[in-house]
């Protein structure tokens, strides 16, 4: 069965969200770390640590269908993000290609 809209809304839409808010200069920030709200269960989610459980589905992925992703903008928004550096907004743009 192939996935609808919808499927697929749940499954890139948090991701997505979470990057249109980068772009645009937000982070929210809770005790210190990169946060963003999921609207699909209202839970406070860091940031990096979403984005690196997107990063390993994407290498497992690419891995079983050669897919030849470049995944290399995402893991450099996670370590800015780690370390409280600048995002530029050109590596955002980048790092929503993948989604």
């Amino acid at each position: 069965m192939r996935p609808t809209f919808v499927d697929m809304l749940k499954a890139f839409g948090p991701v997505d969200a979470m990057l249109a808010r980068l772009a645009d200069g937000w982070i929210h920030e809770l005790q210190g770390a990169a946060v963003f709200l999921n609207p699909q269960d209202g839970v406070w989610y860091e940031i990096p640590e979403a984005l690196e459980g997107w990063i390993a589905l994407w290498e497992r992925l690419d891995t079983r269908y050669a897919l030849q992703l470049e995944l290399t903008p995402m893991r450099q928004v996670v370590a800015r993000l780690r370390y409280g550096a600048p995002i530029p907004p050109e590596l955002v743009a980048q790092a929503q290609t993948l989604v």
